[in-house]
């Protein structure tokens, strides 16, 4: 008896860890899920917007999930891209439709994530296409990058999910801002403060 509850014991946590992993299958289409093209490839990724140059094999890719699903933030700071309920997922390159080398492409099977507070299986998912390269790439102050929301993703009962990246995103569309430094707040304060005094002078002149 002892045995066949720690069986059933031991069964229930791996239902539970299971529980928490699953995989998708991510790939630049040329439309969206519902279209009979959806299963062909596209260029989707680009460095410039007038979509000229297509992004390079090893150009730097985000998967982030907006838990909160309000939007991402595409004027950050350096050291605070993210906001508070944005988690990045994983970063990677531009692989070429893995083993080829179609620039501006991705593709991705069966890649396994890990989700132990479920926050992302119920998250927008958004793609950043950076100007750096590697999966490694740290953004700093005028850095630029480009995002795509890619929708709500929902794990299927059986079978990976899909993450299609189905509208073009552009590595230049926008850039990271520099910390202000300290004389710039204190620039700031005393803008604030003047143009307080003369909503002040104003309201009394006009009280007079």
């Amino acid at each position: 008896m002892k045995s066949l509850l720690l069986v059933t014991a031991a069964c229930a946590c791996s239902l539970v860890a299971n529980a928490q992993l699953f995989s998708v299958d991510i790939k630049t289409v040329s439309s969206d899920l519902g279209s009979a093209d959806a299963s062909a490839g596209a260029n989707r990724l680009f460095m410039d917007a007038g979509l000229t140059t297509r992004a390079p094999i090893g150009t730097t890719l985000w998967f982030v999930a907006d838990t909160d699903r309000n939007g991402v933030n595409l004027s950050p700071v350096e050291g605070s891209i993210l906001g508070a309920d944005d988690q990045l997922v994983f970063a990677d390159v531009v692989d070429g439709v893995s083993a080829g080398n179609q620039i501006g492409r991705y593709l991705k099977s069966g890649l396994s994530i890990s989700d132990p507070s479920n926050d992302i299986r119920n998250a927008d998912i958004w793609v950043y296409l950076w100007n750096g390269t590697g999966a490694g790439f740290t953004p700093v102050a005028g850095s630029t990058f480009g995002a795509l929301n890619t929708g709500t993703f929902s794990v299927p009962a059986i079978g990976n999910g899909f993450w299609a990246i189905d509208g073009n995103v552009i590595a230049s569309a926008n850039t990271v801002s520099p910390v202000p430094e300290p004389e710039e707040y204190a620039a700031l304060a005393a803008l604030g403060l003047a143009g307080f005094a003369a909503w002040r002078r104003s309201r009394r002149s006009s009280n007079a």
